[in-house]
């Protein structure tokens, strides 16, 4: 007698169980002939096809094609194995271990019996996942041999797609995807793949935003905990896509950043930050600090039993860079710099007055350039100045001669732990730091 893996034990105890009224394959969709399902953890996608195509009928010879692929992104996977059974009115005739270093696979296969038939794909890649094709041989009392609802994956997937790009589609989300170092202000882009839940191909659904299937998300610091509870939801990046789409606003926490005494205005906060219906509205707001970590939460199922999918990623400050474009510029030169700091990207004028001390050899009073100099609180553009020999230094230009070094500085008040030193910690919070950079003026 043939002894039967123990995942094929598991599938005829369930197999026993199935009535004829339970045909109804609910995680396969058909698509020209080709028969899709996904692995329980949504890691795999199996696409079955055979030929000659059409209802199966016991005593021929078919050849069945087995294609595996990533299932998040569908992208090829070019070695694949698994073991293949097939069980006939529930008994295995056929058990065999197969493999393919193309990413497909055909094998021919011939039914003895009529009746309700199971395709059996275990220990896929090496893994505790398995797939069950079931359909009628010959008697066909579903019509056409298949009954097969609509799609749906195993469990969703979460990704966080970097900090403040948008992203709407797995290949782009990849590019930039990260789960560390976030800052503690600005957007996360969060996706959500479930495929399952694209229930109407024509609209573009939500997730997530009703009290029984929540999407939550909360961070921890040490300036506390900060939760969200309510729905907020995402959104369906196009119709017929089953990829969900939200930003998580982190909103950081009143500090004192720029040294002049007073907490800032306007930082922290948390709730759903907009009820509008749009991919490029925010998923909620949640607090932040120093250094910490933020996770997001989908109940996608709550009957038989409470089911979560999440996801965390951490957050911190960051020491802030100067840098002079060039390392030397004569008089008549616009002179530029480009300033970088995580911790007050796109915060402006209204949150803190972030401003550069620039001065010479020959003025060391020098001229301030402010952080939102042509609307420049993202800092995507160099900042700039003029010089002149003339004059006393005013507005932006500033008074300098050949020969002078042109300093500008910056002093960092949201510095990173540093408990290695390796950027002249380690720092506590409140500490701050002068970044200085240098370019030499000549003639």
């Amino acid at each position: 007698m043939k002894t039967l893996p123990i995942t094929f034990g598991i599938a005829l105890f369930a197999i026993a169980m199935i009535s004829a009224t339970a045909f109804n394959d609910a995680s396969a969709v058909s698509y020209d002939g080709t028969l899709t399902k996904f692995t329980s953890d949504g890691k795999y996608k199996i696409d079955m096809a055979w030929s000659p195509a059409g209802s199966l009928e016991p005593g021929v010879e078919y050849d069945f094609t087995f294609k595996i692929s990533q299932g998040a992104t569908d992208r090829a996977i070019n070695f694949i194995s698994f073991d293949l059974g097939v069980v006939e009115n529930g008994i295995l005739t056929s058990d065999n271990f197969v493999t393919s270093g193309t990413g497909a696979i055909t094998r021919s296969l011939v039914f003895d019996n009529q009746g309700i038939t199971h395709i059996l794909l275990s220990n896929i890649n090496h893994s505790d996942q398995e797939i069950d094709f079931t359909f009628s041989v010959g008697e066909n009392p579903l019509g056409d041999g298949l009954m097969l609802n609509k799609k749906m994956s195993a469990e969703p997937q979460i990704y966080f797609c970097g900090w403040e790009k948008n992203k709407k589609t797995l290949k782009d989300c990849f590019e930039t995807e990260t789960y560390e170092n976030y800052g503690w202000y600005g957007k996360v882009n969060v996706l959500i793949y479930a495929p399952g839940w694209n229930m109407e191909k024509d609209e573009i659904e939500w997730i997530g935003d009703t009290s029984d299937h929540p999407v939550t998300f909360h961070s921890r610091s040490e300036n506390g905990f900060s939760e969200v509870s309510t729905a907020c939801g995402l959104v369906e990046t196009g119709t017929d896509t089953g990829l969900f789409m939200g930003r998580l606003k982190l909103t950081a926490h009143d500090y004192d950043m720029d040294g002049d005494g007073s907490d800032e205005t306007g930082l922290g906060g948390i709730g759903c930050s907009s009820t509008s219906k749009s991919p490029y509205k925010e998923l909620g707001k949640l607090e932040s600090g120093r250094d910490g970590a933020f996770t997001v939460n989908w109940q996608y199922a709550n009957d038989p039993e409470d089911k979560w999918v999440t996801k965390t990623a951490t957050f911190h400050w960051n020491l802030g860079t100067i840098n002079f474009l060039q390392d030397a510029y004569s008089v008549n030169d616009l002179i530029q710099f480009k300033y970088y700091d995580k911790d007050v990207y796109g915060m402006g004028k209204s949150k803190m007055a972030l401003k550069f001390k620039v001065y010479s050899d020959s003025d060391s009073a020098g001229i301030d350039i402010l952080g939102t100099q042509n609307g420049n609180h993202k800092f995507k553009k160099p900042y700039e100045f003029r010089i002149t020999t003339e004059d006393a230094s005013s507005g932006e230009t500033l008074y300098a001669l050949p020969g002078d070094k042109i300093y500008v500085e910056y002093d960092d008040h949201t510095l990173p732990e540093d408990p290695l030193g390796k950027i002249g910690g380690p720092y506590t919070k409140g500490d701050d730091r002068t970044i200085i950079a240098i370019t030499t003026l000549v003639g």
